[in-house]
């Protein structure tokens, strides 16, 4: 394969002895970034926002050592594309940020007469583990098949596409690798990874676990004004975690005051959300999705055709 434009993130990031995180190479504090990310692992519009901006700029900062790759591909009439990891019926975060993000790189790529990107999603036939964060490389490997992205095949890479792999976040590589593998089985052309956030791999190879630290360093499992702010945000759409966490069993006792303040747009968002995601047949949500389920009926916000 050749090289296509390697690997890429915007902050790489890591912990010391304070529990700071800091960046790798400067040792600059970066917990406002720790901060920002730990919002838009959650939905936060704003976050999300900022960060598929950062992955724009770094790109059109970069973009003259990109230039011989993109003519290369021009010429020769070849395809690029790039997958965030895969989702059933409710994105991620990643999935927003790498979205936005090209959308906004197309423009900069048309405008020089260059080939634009072409943005493909990725299905998965059940949701990740709910403690996926908290899991190490092996074990994220022996996960059950039915929760792995379905990369796509023989039919998709039967054309000549350059393959990039974009996420909010590398951690332990596993999602990335996966991609990666199908895309050289296949006869991809190149494959490449785009990330807003990095972390240190010696952090990661002795601390899986640095991943739900990240995502909680600013969010908690609680809900409070955190989640209200987000929940309040013009555009909002909801992401898994965000869900999960207002359906979480620790949550119930108050949820459904939580939820009387919520706007009635996101509340029929959470609503459509849960639904399409099978979290009223999950044990671990069903009794918060009944309660979602009541403040809907309450407000009249439930078709006829449902209630």
């Amino acid at each position: 394969m050749t090289k296509g434009f390697g690997v890429s993130s915007v902050h790489t990031l890591s912990v010391n002895k304070d529990g700071d995180y800091i960046d790798l190479y400067t040792g600059e504090n970066m917990n406002i970034i720790a901060k920002k990310y730990s919002l838009m692992k959650f939905g936060s519009v704003a976050e999300i926002n900022e960060a598929s901006d950062e992955i724009y700029r770094q790109f059109v900062k970069n973009i003259e050592e990109y230039l011989p790759f993109l003519e290369e591909v021009k010429k020769k009439g070849e395809y690029i594309a790039i997958a965030a990891p895969g989702y059933r019926n409710v994105e991620s975060a990643s999935n927003a940020i790498i979205d936005k993000a090209i959308k906004r790189i197309n423009i900069v790529l048309s405008m020089r007469e260059l080939p634009t990107i072409i943005v493909v999603k990725l299905p998965r036939l059940e949701s990740n583990k709910a403690n996926y964060a908290t899991l190490s490389s092996d074990e994220r490997h022996s996960l059950p098949p039915s929760t792995d992205q379905i990369m796509p095949g023989r039919e998709f890479f039967q054309f000549p596409i350059h393959f990039i792999f974009g996420d909010d976040i590398k951690i332990t590589g596993a999602t990335a690798n996966g991609a990666k593998k199908a895309t050289e089985h296949f006869g991809g052309k190149s494959f490449s990874e785009m990330y807003w956030v990095a972390l240190d791999p010696m952090l990661t190879s002795k601390y899986p676990g640095i991943e739900d630290k990240i995502n909680q360093a600013h969010i908690k499992d609680e809900l409070n004004e955190d989640i209200k702010y987000i929940l309040d945000q013009n555009d909002f759409q909801p992401v898994q975690r965000l869900i999960r966490l207002i359906l979480n069993e620790k949550n119930r006792p108050r949820l459904a005051s939580f939820l009387e303040k919520v706007p009635d747009s996101s509340l029929s968002k959470l609503f459509i959300s849960a639904h399409n995601n099978d979290y009223p047949k999950n044990i671990l949500y069903s009794e918060s999705v009944s309660i979602l389920n009541g403040e809907m009926k309450v407000r009249g916000l439930m078709s006829e055709e449902v209630i």
